[in-house]
């Protein structure tokens, strides 16, 4: 079991909404700027799944794309062996943690966490994982359908992202995803409205000005 040394509640009606589509469907995409706690929150959802005695989840997965044209799955380009380049890539997800857990639980934590990019996934099956897919906004169709197609018995996966924050020229694939996956059963989609950013307060006030 992993404790929880810092309890967690939603701060506004979105981020309540995000908990509850995640405990009740299978897939969960979150949609929305910068800050709106989309992450720290798909990594609460995961270790209350994890604690549950109810629940199949027996480990967490979080992958995130690299954008490295032609091949954006390659993580060649990152410093470091290919630890370091994990540890790069799962940065802010450590961050994350230790918003909620203790230095000492987040060292018990790593053997139930694994950190991957996206290439590593292909011919994989994912039972009994709750798999966050993080940085959606930075992700091709064929990363997508890769991350999608990997779900097998007992497992959830939450996308989040911020399609305005896309690094690919085409503006990537999340925002066509939510619009066409809405209606689909046992999954839920989530927009976090512009304003719902739970940093420091002056952040909406920059991108709204920064919009005009």
């Amino acid at each position: 079991m992993v404790n929880i040394a810092k309890g967690l509640k939603p701060k506004n009606h979105s981020q309540a909404k995000f908990l509850q589509s995640i405990r009740e469907n299978t897939i969960t995409l979150g949609i929305g700027e910068a800050g709106t706690g989309k992450t720290l929150l798909a990594m609460y959802a995961a270790i209350l799944a994890i604690n549950n005695p109810e629940s199949p989840i027996d480990s967490i997965l979080y992958v995130r794309p690299f954008v490295n044209e032609p091949d954006e799955q390659d993580i060649g380009a990152l410093p470091g062996e290919y630890e370091e380049k994990i540890d790069l890539l799962g940065l802010p997800l450590w961050t994350n943690l230790s918003e909620i857990c203790s230095p000492d639980e987040l060292r018990k934590f790593k053997s139930r966490l694994e950190i991957s990019h996206i290439g590593k996934l292909k011919g994989a099956s994912l039972s009994n994982t709750f798999i966050i897919f993080d940085e959606a906004e930075d992700a091709t169709q064929r990363l997508f359908n890769c991350v999608i197609t990997r779900i097998s018995h007992g497992s959830k996966l939450v996308i989040i992202g911020d399609p305005s924050q896309s690094s690919l020229q085409c503006g990537g694939f999340f925002h066509i995803a939510a619009h066409r996956l809405f209606n689909i059963p046992d999954v839920g989609i989530v927009w976090f409205p512009k304003g719902s950013c739970v940093r420091h307060p002056i952040i909406p006030h920059v991108l709204s000005a920064l919009a005009a």
